[in-house]
């Protein structure tokens, strides 16, 4: 089961992490262990860690980075905040046509 962006003109079939388990018949939480390798996926047989990273990367999975800064409470997010400012030569030019 996929779910499709609305805000594109064309319909984008969205892989979740959600898609990978049930291709896999895992639960979500397994296969998010796995591919986050953490301590939990270490313990997961071999080769139940390889058919998981193969689903991935066949069905083009890519983490869902605003979903993980919402758990993680981080967004690894720099602001530049800078002065609104119009050069002097740009605006002779503008007032000049």
């Amino acid at each position: 089961m996929s779910r499709t962006s609305r805000h594109t003109a064309w319909a984008v079939e969205t892989v979740t992490l959600r898609t990978v388990a049930e291709r896999v018949g895992l639960a979500p939480c397994s296969v998010s262990a796995i591919l986050n390798n953490s301590a939990a996926g270490r313990s997961i047989p071999q080769h139940t860690r390889d058919r998981v990273r193969q689903a991935a990367q066949q069905l083009n999975y890519r983490p869902n980075y605003s979903a993980r800064s919402l758990r993680t409470k981080r967004t690894y997010t720099v602001a530049l905040l800078a002065p609104d400012f119009q050069p002097t030569w740009n605006s002779r030019r503008l007032n000049s046509v």
